[in-house]
């Protein structure tokens, strides 16, 4: 039979899948695209042609930067009510090295809103987190990071399809995705950050040596949305995750198990 179709979409900014790792500067989607490719037609899409997504059975949304159009949400949101699925891969922070990050919005609130998902404008911290090595002059150190989530099997539903490999996942400078009761509307939280989490909103201070906030929970970090109701269950599902870093080139080259 024919493989299943994945469609990533171009035009704002997003994660390039065919690029030479010196151009891409590891911050492509190379080895995502390189994987699916073994399971998957893939194959990169403009959301302003409705007709692109035809045959395109999951849309993944990558990294966008840049606002999205009436015209391409109305064509996402066509395609979702006639059973397309959807991954959203989206920031609320723009990162320049470990140094700085300025809030990134592209627009989506409006779509998103009806399945009871807002993505939130902080970034979430945690105690679980992973080690980095950070340069202050002449001097390297490595140092537990907690703007980079180790999110661990103890916080997924162990129940679900989709996690049934995931070990863990580590995601830099991510936010949480809040959650919403809507009309017709399931949510199952895929992957949370541990109990000890706390959100930072912005000004972002990037800084390793940030102290946990006064208050702390534990904070969704991939939700799945689909309809509850039998007679719209051809609607197609849609996947939020408050982060596009998880995938890109370099962060699969350290950690293995986030591809």
């Amino acid at each position: 039979r024919e493989l299943p179709s994945v469609g990533f979409s171009m035009g704002h900014n997003e994660y390039p899948l065919l690029a030479k790792r010196e151009v891409s500067g590891g911050k492509g989607y190379v080895l995502v695209h390189k994987a699916l490719r073994r399971n998957y037609e893939v194959s990169a899409v403009s959301l302003n042609d409705a007709e692109a997504l035809d045959g395109v059975d999951t849309l993944i949304l990558g990294g966008p930067e840049t606002p999205f159009t009436f015209r391409e949400k109305t064509n996402i949101q066509a395609y979702l009510e006639r059973g397309g699925n959807v991954i959203f891969l989206l920031d609320s922070a723009k990162v320049e090295g470990f140094s700085q990050a300025e809030p990134l919005s592209v627009g989506l609130d409006d779509l998103l809103r009806p399945y009871g998902i807002l993505l939130s404008s902080a970034l979430a911290l945690d105690p679980l987190n992973e080690t980095v090595s950070f340069e202050e002059g002449l001097i390297r150190f490595v140092a537990p990071y907690p703007f980079w989530v180790k999110a661990v099997s103890d916080h997924f539903d162990r129940s679900h399809p989709i996690m049934g490999k995931v070990t863990s996942v580590v995601f830099p400078w991510t936010s949480p995705v809040a959650l919403r009761e809507a009309d017709g509307i399931r949510h199952t939280v895929l992957i949370s950050t541990s109990p000890g989490a706390w959100l930072q909103e912005p000004p972002f201070d990037l800084d390793p040596g940030t102290e946990p906030a006064y208050e702390t929970g534990q904070y969704p970090l991939a939700v799945l949305a689909e309809s509850a109701e039998p007679e719209r269950a051809e609607q197609g599902k849609i996947l939020t995750i408050g982060n596009s870093r998880f995938l890109t080139d370099q962060t699969i080259q350290q950690y293995r198990q986030n591809l």
